[in-house]
């Protein structure tokens, strides 16, 4: 995937540098399996000062702040360049991620990788999702999208692990490729 994804990853690349300002590559510790620790490799679709921005936009609006505890995202999120919009919405900003599955720190398919911050508000969940390795896409992913509260993407992805069949995966790879061509959910 790596190698056939290639042309692409340039572009992007070319992309991303003349666009903004930062690295091309945006790196994060993400939670593995057996809570391990691993750093996640994305495109970066953020502003370099996208934390400073995200503390300035909560701290001045109740009801953002309300819904990002609740999503741990923000829907028109002012901290996304505008070539992190496309990237986000056709999710090509996960081509890097091929590198994780790679390295072993991630499969195809899984729950999806926690930070480390979000373990505390998994309420429970963290026992069970984190028994298994996180994946580039996953039943949550394919079925809500940006749509799920944390705590009801947390029950899909417990959903996943305790009724994982490769059927599941298939279904899961198909709607990926789907949600990917389409850019749904966005």
């Amino acid at each position: 995937m790596i190698i056939i994804s290639l042309p692409v990853f340039i572009i992007i690349s070319v992309l991303i540098l003349f666009s903004s300002k930062g690295s091309i590559i945006y790196k994060q510790v993400r939670v593995g399996k057996n809570d391990s620790r691993f750093n996640i490799y994305k495109f970066r679709t953020m502003y370099v000062d996208a934390d400073k921005r995200l503390r300035k936009l909560l701290s001045s609006n109740d009801d953002l702040r309300q819904k990002y505890g609740i999503y741990h995202k923000l829907n028109d999120d002012p901290r996304i360049t505008k070539i992190g919009k496309i990237l986000r919405k056709y999710s090509l900003d996960e081509i890097p991620q091929f590198f994780n599955v790679l390295l072993g720190d991630m499969s195809l398919i899984g729950p999806r990788p926690r930070m480390p911050w979000e373990k505390k508000s998994m309420n429970g969940s963290e026992e069970i999702i984190l028994r298994a390795k996180p994946g580039l896409t996953g039943y949550w992913q394919v079925t809500e999208r940006y749509e799920a509260s944390f705590e009801a993407r947390n029950q899909l992805d417990i959903y996943y692990i305790r009724d994982w069949s490769i059927f599941l995966d298939i279904y899961i790879f198909i709607k990926t490729i789907g949600i990917m061509v389409s850019g749904k959910g966005v």
